[in-house]
Order: structure tokens, then sequence, then C-alpha cells
């Protein structure tokens, strides 16, 4: 009759759950704090993305009603398959921030299509800029700049499924940017550290934009902090007539970090563009990155590293590796230089293959060039003058440089004039600056080796 009261387990048979309760549409969340179990459609302070149909799930403390558990999924009527769950909590009487239940964000969670066919711009920078991991698994169309700012925050993470994640960029001003990284101020609590792995992005049409720009903060000179790591990314075009003419891959004032096993195509044999454009702001120079196991085809230049704007001294690139890496139809392999006061340096390139126009690998005034064991082939007409290796020591201390081991390759190329290796000194240099050029090979060249009576030779051959 209800009067008893009992106590130890009980089982109860016989019940049949029932549907959950709706609310009204656009219902506000923040005033459901009754445990239950709900359905509305577009609630007002619901989680991100929620422009439709959502279960609602609440659990409420026992003793105090200021405290609550809201999880709020998605229900798909937006056309999106994916069970997307967020929670928050209310604490005291407020509600703190929704969060996934995942740990992690996809431009799903902020209505993204994720089907190759719908506009997903707003939803990619939205999942871009939420502070959380970010993981890419779909085909994200976009028309428009993606911006990222990692101002105030602690670094960015960026995950995908590999080919079937891609950022297409379906537009003349669609790229993507990361902007505002403070990367490695070692005396600083932010120091970001910005992860990119795993994904695709396809430009769709013809386009002279940065397709993907890394800019970091102005003024570090480069610290003990790794900044940066971008693995397995991959810039690839539509078709053969498609893609930019502008830098496949910018790092922009970016310090310490490792480009790993990444790709990039321009449009087909037409020689615009550059694979990896490192670039820096007077007093921001770009220092220890290492890049290996990359392939940047069809391009005016596969790796460009530049001398930073203005005349701040010693702040040129330095610590730049170049390692087992390929450059196939450009006119150049790979291009870096410094600044008037000719102080870049610490250049190693090792172990890569480089098929070219006009210059294999050319590096004027950098202070320590370290050039080993790479294949360099010339092929295909369009200059009169071409270099497998040219290089001029520039200034500093330690101006002691090494090319060796290197093979030059000119049967495929027309040029009247073919020269292996020039090794000379910035005029006006020191006479302790040295290069030291050995166990090279050199087939069909006009003249096999320029090199500057400073410097030493040896053991290198012409076929």
């Amino acid at each position: 009759d209800g009067s008893a009261t009992r106590s130890g387990p009980m089982t109860v048979s016989g019940l049949k759950g029932s549907a959950a309760s709706n609310l009204a549409a656009a219902t506000n969340l923040d005033t459901i704090t009754v445990a239950g179990f709900y359905d509305l459609e577009t609630p007002v302070n619901g989680p991100p993305g929620a422009t439709d149909w959502i279960y609602l799930e609440v659990q409420r403390h026992s003793g105090n009603a200021l405290w609550c558990l809201q999880r709020a999924t998605r229900l798909g009527a937006d056309g999106n398959k994916q069970p997307l769950t967020w929670q928050r909590i209310y604490i005291n009487g407020v509600w703190a921030p929704w969060y996934p239940v995942s740990g992690f964000v996809s431009p799903q969670h902020y209505g993204a299509d994720g089907d190759g066919i719908g506009d997903d711009t707003v939803a990619l920078t939205s999942a871009l800029n939420s502070g959380l991991p970010v993981f890419l698994a779909g085909l994200y169309r976009t028309t428009a700049l993606v911006s990222a700012s990692l101002a105030g925050r602690n670094g960015l993470l960026v995950y995908g499924t590999g080919s079937s994640a891609k950022i297409i960029l379906d537009s003349a001003t669609a790229r993507l940017e990361i902007n505002n990284i403070d990367p490695d101020n070692p005396w600083g609590v932010n120091q970001d550290q910005v992860i990119l792995r795993d994904f695709v992005v396809m430009p769709t049409v013809q386009t002279s934009v940065d397709v993907l720009t890394l800019s970091g903060a102005t003024g570090d000179m480069g610290s003990s902090s790794p900044g940066m790591e971008i693995s397995n990314v991959h810039i690839t075009p539509l078709a053969t007539d498609k893609g930019s003419s502008g830098a496949q891959f910018r790092l922009h004032n970016m310090r310490n970090g490792k480009v790993r096993g990444c790709t990039a195509s321009g449009r087909y044999y037409q020689f615009q563009g550059v694979g990896l454009d490192i670039t820096s702001d007077a007093g921001s120079a770009g220092v220890e990155i290492d890049i290996s196991e990359c392939n940047m085809n069809h391009l005016q230049t596969g790796y460009r590293i530049e001398a930073s704007g203005g005349s701040t001294p010693n702040d040129d690139p330095e610590g730049i590796s170049i390692h087992k890496c390929r450059g196939i139809a450009v006119d150049r392999g790979v291009w870096a230089s410094n600044g008037p006061e000719d102080y870049g340096g610490w250049l190693i390139i090792a172990d890569c293959h480089m098929n070219f126009r006009e210059k294999g690998i050319y590096a004027p005034g950098i202070r320590l060039p370290m050039i080993h064991h790479n294949y360099l082939l010339a092929q295909g007409t369009g200059y009169t003058t071409v270099h497998g290796i040219d290089t001029e020591m520039g200034q500093g201390l330690g101006q002691y440089g090494s090319i060796d081991h290197n093979r030059i390759n000119f049967e495929g190329c027309s040029a009247a004039t073919r020269v292996g290796i020039r090794a000379q000194i910035t005029p006006g240099q020191t006479s302790n600056a040295k290069t030291l050029v050995s166990d090279n090979i050199t087939i069909l060249p006009t003249t096999g080796y320029d090199i500057a009576a400073n410097n030493i030779a040896r053991n290198n051959d012409v076929i």
C-alpha cells in the first residue's frame, strides 16, 4: 500500500521505456535542469552546430538543483550521419561551455556536411578556432579563406584519416592560414606547438594564393622549444591544369620544427610557384627546421629559403636541413639565400634528387653550406646557362663549407653552358673562407668545376 519502508536489493520487471519528452522548438537549454530525456529542434544555447533536432539528457544532483549535467546529441536530421555528442555541466548555478564527449572536434561538430558538395568553410574555420584537437574525416569543400588564430591559445593539433580527409579549395581565394603562432619563446608561458598530420589539401581551380601558411610571431630569433610538425600533408590539385602559382607550403617566422613526408604539385610542366617557402620578417629568422622525405613537383622552385626582410644584423635563416627530398620538373631544386649582412648559414642538403632546368642547388651567400650525396639531373630546355650546384660562401665565423659526393648529370640538357659545380666566395670576403669540393662526378658538362682559388678541390671527375 506504499506505507512500508523496505531496504536491500529490489528487482523490477515489466517496465517499458517511453519516448523522450518533447520540448518546444528554440527552447533555451539554460533553463532545462530537471532530470530527464528530451528532444527538441533548434535549441537556444545548445552545442555548436545544433541547428536541427537534438536528443538531450539531463542528470541533476540529488540534493542541489544548482548542479547538473547536460548531454546533447545531434539526431542527424540535417543530413549528417555521425553521432556527435556534446556535454556541459551546471556548476553552482553557472553553465560551463559545451565540450565534445570525444575530446576532439571535427568540422561536422559545427555543421559541416563533409561530403565535398556543401560549403564547409564556416564549419572548418570554427573547428580550427575551437581550442580543441581537430579530427578530419571527410571531404570539406571551402570557397574562401579558412583562418585560425592562435593568439592567446596554446597550440593546435589537426590530424586526419589520410587520403580520405580532404580540404577542397574550390575558389581562387580559398586557402588555409594558421597565424599568430608563438612557437618557441622559452621565457613565456604560451609556447605554441602546431601539429598538422595526415590529410590532403586539394585546389580545384587555377589560383595564385599561398595554399597552406603557418605564420609565427615576429621578433623571436629562435629557442630550444620545437614550434611545429607537418607530416604526411599533401597538396594535390584536382587536375594537372589546376593548382596555385604561389607557395604551396609557406612557413613565415617559424622557428624549430620539422616537415616530413609531405608532397605538393603545381600545374603540370608550367614551372610556376614554390613547393616549400621559408620566409621571415626582420629579426625573426627561420632556424632549426628539418625537412625530410618530401616531394615537390612541377614548380618554379622546389624548396626556397629566403633572407629575412629588413637589415637587422644576424637574422637570416640558419640550421635548415633538407634530407632525402625530391624536386621533380622544377626550374630550381633548392634556392637558399641570405640578407645583406651575409650571415645565413648551416644549410644542409643531403641525399636528395632534383630533376631541374636551371639550377639543381642554388645557395648564394650562405655561410656554411654542407651539400652531400645528391643526384642532380638537368633536363629540358628554356635556359642557356645551367648549373648543377651554384654557391657563394657568405660572411660570419666558421666559414667552412663542403660539397662532396654529388652526381650531376647533363645528359638530358641542351643548354649551351652547363656547369657542374660553381663554388665561389662572396666578393670582399675574408681569406679564411673555404669550401671543400671533393669526390663529385659531373656528366657531360661544358665546364665541370668553377671553383674559387680560396677553396679546396680534389678527386672531382668529369665524364
